[in-house]
């Protein structure tokens, strides 16, 4: 028996048309085929709603999964989008947005995570995220904080998008322990 005995060899199709790439980094290993069934979506729609934020030109990322491991591919903006799209990463830039976000990790995700780490929580047990998966109508919109209450009644400032949650009132992303 040779080292290259066809028999050995271990055939994986790939998850679709057009070029894939695994990611060693984030998933060396085979996934639990829960994770396999709950991380597309989400990773999809988070990834398509930070390219429209930044006026990028893709549409955000898929991912697949082959024998538990996960691959990744690069979705083109629609064509129809592309002149949108320039306008917004160009006001992204002459605005500066991302310092907004590195402020908002700054002063309150960090530090709610701090908190929920001390308590023996994950830091996601302190963030509740309520966005639509559809990009604002207005795409200057940038995320704001403006004040909600959390569970104990105490207000605390909460970052916000300037648009609408899927049951119509502006959601706060950050309560609870917060």
């Amino acid at each position: 028996m040779t080292a290259s005995d066809p028999r050995s060899e271990l055939h994986l199709e790939p998850p679709g048309p057009g070029p894939w790439k695994q990611d060693p980094v984030h998933f060396p290993r085979p996934l639990t085929r829960y994770f396999q069934e709950t991380h597309p979506p989400a990773f999809r729609r988070g990834t398509g709603d930070f390219a429209r934020y930044y006026g990028m030109t893709i549409d955000g990322l898929q991912m697949e999964y082959v024998q538990g491991f996960g691959y990744n591919q690069v979705l083109p903006a629609p064509e129809a989008e592309l002149p949108e799209r320039f306008e917004r990463a160009e006001r992204v830039f002459a605005q500066k947005l991302w310092r907004e976000q590195l402020r908002e990790w700054d002063q309150i995700c960090k530090p709610a995570a701090r908190i929920s780490w001390a308590a023996g929580l994950p830091a996601s047990a302190c963030f509740r995220r309520s966005i639509s998966a559809e990009p604002p109508a207005d795409t200057s919109a940038e995320p704001r904080i403006s004040p909600s209450n959390s569970d104990a009644g105490s207000p605390v400032q909460s970052p916000t998008w300037a648009r609408k949650s899927p049951v119509g009132s502006t959601a706060p992303a950050v309560k609870r322990m917060c």
